[in-house]
């Protein structure tokens, strides 16, 4: 059996003997009771499949059959593997499809190694590298500072804003446990640098030596950095207590942020932030939804923790339109117009998109392609975070749709 195993390109995990496979009494062949569904441990898995049944990828499942949950993370072995118990053969495509997907690994207290255990992890296995990622918030806290205040730090960036005016901006404190210090952003209508710095020692000594050199040299003698930092820190101190504390990451990011609209701080900015991806357009997103709570509520600051805010993306709408681009379109409408036998040309293919769009029953977020699904009937409109059309036919139960839902995509609707 090895021999050809090896010819073969295989691999032998176990090999069992003859005389544990039957045992002859009186004539009779009997089979071990492991092969007809014993389960010594009570989780709902035949030890059989335990010892020598195989993941989706081929890989041997290596389950304890003594144990319920092998890894000790809370955690049962069923729950891990989505093994289906009281199974009847033949199985139906459902029981196939659930099965085939893994919740997580029943051997790893942490499958996708990120530091969260699997029994808390929202997506345990997927360890998003993006410090802005679901997975990766640990709070925001939000800050509302309008801009009717003569000499603030606002109005000293509406300053070199033309043409923005009136608006509110909203500063933002995100920890998150892919980055040992603080980010920073100033978000306000229209206006273009939102920050997404690193609140780090470095930038911090970086200004604190700005000022101390401005209070050295005085203020005929100062170099243009240090009379910038000086300026940017006078504004910064008008917004303590009332917004932010002296010396707190809020502080040092409005001190910085208002410093560089005057001077590029090119040491002291570390950029964290890639604002092309899909978690930084869920930030914005949400921002939206804070803001306005913010203003509603006449609350300065709010912090919100890593549940709130994967509960927020949850529960609005994404704040986009749909762009349609005239050749993927026709690219699609040529693959799926016989989907479609009541739709006669490309322009009704094109207005059951819109109709989609603007009217979902639901929208799911696929939060590992980067796309929005929105779904009415059977219909299923594919577009990216940014809104740029995908695709549009009848979907809606299609298999991408059902992992990105298992990973909790729901974002509105039922």
């Amino acid at each position: 059996m090895k021999s050809i195993t090896h010819d073969t390109g295989g691999e032998v995990y176990y090999g069992y003997p003859s005389s544990s496979l039957t045992g002859a009494s009186g004539g009779s062949v009997t089979i071990p009771p492991q092969f007809i569904g014993e389960d010594s441990d009570g989780d709902g898995i035949p030890d059989i499949v335990e010892l020598y049944g195989l993941l989706p990828n081929g890989k041997p499942i290596n389950t304890n059959p003594y144990l319920k949950d092998t890894d000790g993370d809370g955690l049962d072995d069923n729950v891990e593997l989505n093994y289906l118990g009281n199974l009847v053969y033949p199985l139906t495509q459902e029981q196939l499809y659930v099965m085939s997907i893994p919740k997580s690994d029943p051997t790893k207290k942490d499958s996708d190694g990120d530091g969260i255990p699997d029994n808390i992890d929202e997506y345990p296995m997927w360890n998003d590298p993006d410090p802005l990622g679901l997975s990766n918030i640990e709070t925001v806290q939000y800050i509302n500072v309008p801009v009717q205040r003569p000499n603030s730090f606002l109005d000293h960036i509406i300053r070199f804003l033309p043409g923005v005016n009136n608006y509110d901006f909203t500063l933002s404190v995100v920890k998150s446990r892919k980055i040992d210090d603080d980010i920073f952003f100033a978000y306000a209508e229209g206006v273009t640098n939102t920050g997404g710095f690193v609140i780090t020692g470095e930038l911090k000594s970086q200004l604190n030596n700005l000022e101390k050199g401005y209070q050295e040299h005085g203020k005929q003698n100062s170099s243009i950095e240090e009379a910038a930092a000086h300026a940017a820190k006078k504004e910064t101190d008008q917004l303590v207590p009332k917004y932010f504390e002296y010396g707190s990451s809020a502080y040092y990011g409005c001190w910085a942020y208002n410093c560089q609209s005057e001077i590029d701080l090119l040491n002291g900015y570390i950029s964290a932030i890639d604002k092309g991806t899909n978690a930084y357009m869920i930030y914005i997103t949400i921002l939206g939804l804070y803001q306005s709570k913010l203003s509603s509520l006449e609350q300065e600051t709010i912090t919100i923790s890593k549940e709130e805010y994967i509960s927020a993306n949850r529960g609005i709408k994404p704040q986009i339109e749909i762009n349609i681009n005239a050749k993927q379109l026709g690219k699609k409408w040529g693959k799926h117009k016989f989907d479609y036998p009541e739709l006669s040309t490309y322009s009704e293919y094109e207005q059951l998109a819109k109709k989609v769009f603007n009217n979902p029953d639901r929208i799911v977020m696929d939060y590992k392609n980067g796309e929005y699904f929105y779904i009415k009937n059977n219909n299923l409109l594919r577009t990216k975070l940014n809104g740029d059309f995908v695709s549009l036919y009848p979907g809606a139960n299609s298999t991408i749709v059902e992992n990105a839902i298992k990973n909790g995509g729901v974002i509105w609707g039922n």
